[in-house]
């Protein structure tokens, strides 16, 4: 049926054409004496989704906008001494030239009268929040993500962004991909001097954007505006640097802008914990590279390899430890004729990583209270990492496009760590493990997605269809040296030499097909039709070595191997009416799946389960105002578990913290519900922003822990001895969150600064299972965050901001563990460019964490420190920079989870001095040299 259903879809993309060329084009020109304006701003805004592209007019007044699709359009003209003119447009399909659009000159400025406002911060345009660069004043050597920081509701933190309550999963540098969906290349490597706006929106699916029908799936996104007048030229910077105890740095960055084609370079080496892009896990290792690759106490990784999902799913932030980085990145993107747009990036990274960590965890269940498990461990590892992406967008002719999207990403990962682990209930030593975990994984996974769409006759009809391919494999060996002690009623010592050999290889075919039909001028009906197979093969087998290694025996215990498949159809509609106001839709599918496990060792059987699932959603978005506008989305997804845990393998990599799959695991079906505000208030220049969310999981996929009072043997045969954590993947009931974020920003005249406040509560009710008996951990929190920020300007820069956090954490087991927890993050950031083209700077940043449980509150703060000469006509500067001069730098983590609230304590990078040297580059063609 599936291959049927294939067929049928390739012939309807060979068949059917689709896709559109409309352009618009126009003059601006002066209402007075009909002279043109050369440099006039020009924004052209799509109604459907907020999707926007501005252009500067040429030396002759004109514009022209390319490859645009037929619809409901906003243009915005504006220029210095005019005023602003709106006006909104249908745009039909074989384009619309627009001819002299004139602008009344400013009376105000007319009469010379000096009328002085407070521009606002930003600007509300449909979904879209937009913040006017030059409002938030930044030093000349300043990024991206020293300008967004200053911005309300965007918050830097751990090396992720997150804006209006969620994270930023893509940048964008003028609506175009920059190094792929990389979110830190862009921000740490784009100098905010380029930037005109800051766009802030939900970015619809590629194949809503091809349909203009908005289907609910979207992805938090940042847009990059740079300044008309910088895109033709080039800029950039490099730099380089030596200190004490041999800590160095060395990199650079160079773009090279000509209108449409952009090619962006990037290279960085350094020891220094300096990383300028999101590291690719796809061996699902890297994150757990402070334990050498071993598996996660979670259940989420088997023997090194974390769950499942394509090659745009594994970006990770930079870990504890002490890193040394190697990376060059190259990103294209151009326009090929009038028909074609391509897009490109390869990036290659190298890092090595020493981490220390101690850990320490304090069991939650009733029969537990006082069990707690220590760790020391040491650990080395290094991590390469290709990425390739490419996207091609093709308007084959007026009625037919095709968009082209295949991913790369290839990684190779090597680690060995040492261990000592300790079990104790109360004062009494219940197991020990002394150990050594050597690992080598490689990985490599490809996906495309081919992306048709035929534009009908009629206005509002379209077809579209989807297919997406994607191939993954992953595999590997670890090797196991330990000695373990289990001091129960019977003392055992026992010496483990093992070797495990992994691998997972699999792949998926998907077809999506869309059909839209236009009701009335208002109102608008989908059909769609989804199609999709998911096919793996995880194996693990373990030998016990002795001594001589051809004496390996397979362990049938430590092994495992099967095969999984995934079937799904789904059916549905939506159906979409519009008014001046807002916009509502409602839609439902009906999903058919199955999950077919077949178990081929040591167990034999086959497991299937077929679900039959009703998924409704719906939208509704209303705008009170230009200013103000509500959104509010609900939808429900089904989810199949990842085949890593399915795999019914013990991992032993630490024999004191045991996991394993489970190939019983149904599907998790999720409720998602979220309600959004956004508000700007001209006059004040301030805004406001408030977001609502909460889920809901049936059959949630949880973890069941089992802690044994005495040996226990599982059905393959192994022995769980007394004192020792095996962990396992459970579908359970009760899982629920909420959570809510407010922010507000508003800019303060006396003190010529911007203050932005934000608040947060949440709530998380998470189900478990310790030695069979039902746990619900209850996480409530509720945070506040305060940043001021200068607006002097550009030599004064300084930043005030403080982040305080209070956890409440329940256990419906052991209430006596039940706890309160403080965390708070502060920062006073300053820069001062001096006379003389000296400079001073410095960053202080204190970290308190402390419990309410009678332990000793934890704190540090951290220094830096540095002074500058520019030189080279300020291009240059060379300074001295002392990092961390207090040497209190530390890394603290507290998790709690259903079965046991952990604490984990990382070394990290400590104080050192060096001299650097900084050179920027700038060559602009329309705005000389800066």
């Amino acid at each position: 049926m599936n291959k049927l259903l294939l067929v049928v879809a390739f012939l309807l993309i060979s068949v059917l054409a689709f896709g559109q060329s409309a352009f618009l084009s126009g003059t601006v020109s002066s209402a007075a004496d009909n002279s043109t304006l050369p440099g006039a701003s020009v924004v052209l805004t799509r109604l459907a989704d907020s999707a926007r592209v501005a252009q500067a007019t040429d030396t002759e007044g004109n514009f022209r906008f390319n490859n645009l699709t037929a619809g409901e359009y906003q243009l915005r003209i504006s220029f210095v001494g005019y005023t602003t003119q709106l006006r909104e447009l249908t745009l039909p399909e074989e384009g619309l030239e627009l001819g002299s659009l004139a602008l009344k000159e400013d009376a105000e400025q007319l009469n010379e009268i000096e009328i002085i406002r407070q521009q606002p911060l930003a600007t509300q345009e449909g979904d879209t929040t937009s913040f006017r660069a030059n409002a938030f004043k930044t030093t000349p050597d300043a990024n991206a993500e020293d300008l967004i920081r200053k911005m309300p509701g965007v918050v830097v933190q751990d090396g992720k962004v997150q804006a209006q309550g969620e994270e930023v999963r893509r940048v964008l540098v003028d609506g175009k991909p920059f190094f792929g969906d990389d979110p830190t290349a862009a921000l740490k490597n784009l100098p905010a001097e380029i930037i005109d706006k800051i766009q802030v929106f939900d970015q619809q699916s590629e194949q809503a954007r091809a349909s203009g029908f908005d289907d609910g799936e979207t992805t938090k996104t940042i847009n990059i505006v740079t300044k008309p007048e910088m895109r033709n030229g080039q800029f950039g910077r490099v730099y380089s640097g030596y200190g004490l105890d041999g800590r160095y740095m060395a990199g650079g960055n160079l773009n090279i802008f000509n209108d449409d084609q952009r090619i962006s370079i990037l290279a960085q080496s350094n020891n220094i914990n300096q990383q300028n892009f999101a590291t690719e896990d796809l061996a699902g290792v890297a994150s757990g590279s402070g334990r050498g690759g071993r598996g996660g106490r979670g259940g989420g990784g088997r023997g090194g390899f974390g769950g499942g999902g394509g090659a745009g799913e594994f970006m990770v932030g930079q870990q504890g430890g002490i890193a040394t980085t190697n990376a060059v990145g190259i990103n294209y993107t151009d326009q090929w004729g009038e028909k074609v747009e391509v897009s490109g990036s390869y990036f290659f990274n190298h890092s090595s990583l020493l981490s220390t960590q101690n850990t320490q965890l304090e069991y939650l269940g009733s029969r537990l209270g006082g069990q707690t498990y220590t760790e020391e461990s040491k650990a080395e590892s290094t991590n390469s990492n290709h990425r390739f992406n490419l996207r091609l967008d093709y308007n084959i002719d007026k009625n037919n496009s095709l968009q082209i999207r295949p991913r790369l990403s290839l990684q190779d990962y090597s680690g060995n760590s040492s261990l000592v682990g300790l079990t104790r209930l109360g004062s009494e030593t219940l197991s020990s493990t002394i150990n050594q975990f050597n690992s080598s994984y490689g990985a490599l996974s490809f996906s495309n997605d081919l992306l048709y769409r035929h534009s009908f006759a009629k206005r509002g009809r379209t077809l579209s269809v989807n297919i997406g391919t994607s191939i993954d494999n992953r595999d590997g060996t670890s090797e196991l040296n330990s000695q373990n002690e289990y001091l129960d009623e019977s003392p055992v010592t026992e010496n483990l030499l093992q070797q495990s050999d992994l691998q997972d290889k699999g792949w998926r075919l998907s077809a999506d097909v869309r059909y839209t039909e236009p009701i009335s001028q208002k109102s608008q009906l989908m059909l769609n039709y989804r199609t999709g197979y998911q096919y793996s093969r995880p194996y693990k087998l373990t030998t016990d070595l002795e001594n001589d290694e051809s004496e390996a025996e397979l362990n049938p215990a430590l092994s495992s191997q099967l095969t999984s498949s995934y079937r799904t159809n789904s059916l549905g509609g939506s159906y979409r009416l519009r008014s001046e106001k807002g916009m509502l839709m409602a839609g439902i599918n009906y999903q058919a799946s199955r999950l077919d496990n077949n178990l081929r060792f040591p167990l034999e059987g086959d497991i299937e389960r077929t679900f039959e699932n009703i998924l409704p959603m719906a939208m509704y978005r209303h705008n009170f105002s230009k200013e103000k506008n509500l959104r509010v989305m609900y939808r429900t997804s089904a989810n199949p578990p990842s085949a890593q845990r399915l795999l019914y393998a013990v991992d032993n990599s630490n024999p004191l913290q045991l996991t394993i799959g489970n190939p019983a695991l149904r599907q998790d079906y999720q409720h998602t519900l979220f309600t959004r505000y956004s508000a700007n208030n001209p006059e004040k220049a301030s805004t406001f922003f408030a977001l609502i969310s909460g889920s809901y999981s049936a059959q949630y996929i949880g973890n069941s822990v089992l802690l044994p009072a005495q040996d226990t043997i599982l059905a393959t045969g192994f022995t769980v001895p007394a004192g020792v954590q095996l962990t396992q993947p459970q579908n359970l009931e009760g899982y629920w969150n909420m959570r809510t974020f407010v922010s507000y920003g508003v800019p303060v005249q006396l003190l010529k600064s911007n203050l932005n406040v934000n608040a947060t509560a949440s709530y998380s009710h998470i189900p478990g299972l310790i030695n069979g008996a039902e746990t619900y951990t209850g996480n409530t929190g509720f945070g506040a965050g305060v940043v001021l920020s200068s607006n002097i300007s550009e030599k004064i820069d300084f930043t005030l901001s403080t982040q305080a956090n209070y956890t409440i954490a329940t256990n419906s087991l052991q209430e006596s563990l039940n706890n309160r927890y403080m965390n708070q993050t502060s920062r006073a950031s300053f820069k001062w460019i001096l006379p003389f083209g000296l400079s001073l700077e410095s960053d202080l940043a204190h970290q308190y964490y402390g419990s309410f449980a009678g332990s000793d509150a934890q704190n540090y703060m951290l220094l830096n420190a540095g002074i500058g000469k520019r030189m080279f006509n300020n291009r240059g500067e060379l300074s001295l920079y002392a990092y961390d001069l207090l040497n209190q730098n530390t890394d603290i983590q507290r998790n709690i989870t259903e079965a046991y609230i952990e604490s984990v304590q990382t070394d990290v990078l400590n104080r050192y001095l060096m001299l650097r040297f900084t050179y920027n580059i700038r060559n602009f063609k329309n705005a000389g040299n800066m």
